[in-house]
C-alpha cells in the first residue's frame, strides 16, 4: 500500500460503517504486491538464463553458482564451496569466467575473513527495482 491517501480515506469510510472501501484497498494492494512478485522472479529467471547462456557449455558448477548468485547477491569463493558444492579452485574459475563477461563485479573494498567478495548487480538491481515499485519508504531521513 504505497497510497497512502487512499488507504487513510479508506479507513476513514471503514470507521464511519463502510467497510467495502478498506477491502478494496487491500484487495488492490495484494494484487499490486503479487504482480510485483511476479516482476522480482522474472528479472531474477532471466539473469539465471543469462549466467547459463554465457558458456558454449553448461556444467554442474556453473549451475550451482548460478542458483547461489539467484540467492545470494554477493558472496564469497568459500559461500561458492560451501553452499554450491564446488571445490575452491573450480569456483574461483567458474567466477572468474562470469566477472570477466560482466555478469558479476569483485567488491575489492570489501574482504570476509581475507576472502574476495562478489556482488551480482543484476539482482541487486531487481530487488532494487522490486523496493521501488512497493513504495519503498525511508523514515527518519
Amino acid at each position: 500500500m504505497h497510497d497512502i491517501d487512499d488507504y487513510i480515506d479508506a479507513l476513514n469510510d471503514y470507521r464511519a460503517g463502510n467497510p467495502a472501501s478498506i477491502v478494496d484497498c487491500f484487495s488492490l494492494a495484494v494484487l499490486g504486491s503479487l504482480a510485483n512478485a511476479d516482476q522480482l522472479i522474472d528479472d531474477v529467471r532471466a539473469f539465471h538464463q543469462q549466467v547459463l547462456d554465457s558458456r558454449r557449455r553448461v556444467t554442474a558448477p556453473l549451475r550451482a553458482l548460478a542458483e547461489l548468485c539467484c540467492s545470494e547477491p554477493a558472496f564469497t569463493a568459500g559461500m561458492v564451496e560451501n553452499i554450491a558444492g564446488i571445490s575452491k579452485a573450480t569456483a574461483y574459475r567458474t567466477v572468474d569466467s562470469l566477472t570477466e563477461a560482466g555478469l558479476l563485479r569483485e567488491e575489492r573494498s570489501i574482504k570476509v575473513r581475507g576472502q574476495k567478495v562478489w556482488v551480482v548487480p543484476a539482482v541487486v538491481r531487481a530487488l532494487d527495482d522490486f523496493a521501488e515499485r512497493a513504495g519503498r519508504r525511508n523514515f527518519g531521513s
